[in-house]
């Protein structure tokens, strides 16, 4: 079985701003790990220790749902997390 530890499903950020979207899986290796937003696959990666997707300086159009989706040879899981993005104040 492979899994991933729900969490709160919101990151905020300020423009300009890094963010770290993470995702905690667990299950028997190998497990692939994809980054998809708007059905285009941003990251795909085999899990060793980082699970994580990094947007640096983001922007207004970085915001939308991000989803982790993790697959073993036992099944699949997937996390949504919605990017909410922050005007700046002066």
């Amino acid at each position: 079985m492979v899994r991933i530890t729900k969490g709160a499903g919101l990151a905020a950020v300020k423009e300009g701003q890094k963010v770290v979207l993470e995702c905690n899986v667990t299950g028997s290796r190998p497990v692939q790990i994809a980054w998809v937003r708007d059905n285009v696959i941003l990251q795909k990666r085999n899990y060793m220790e980082n699970t994580s997707y990094v947007i640096h300086n983001v922007g207004f159009g970085d915001e939308g749902i991000y989803t982790c989706k993790a697959t073993n040879f036992e099944g699949e899981d997937e996390y949504q997390i919605r990017l909410v993005i922050e005007k700046c104040r002066l």
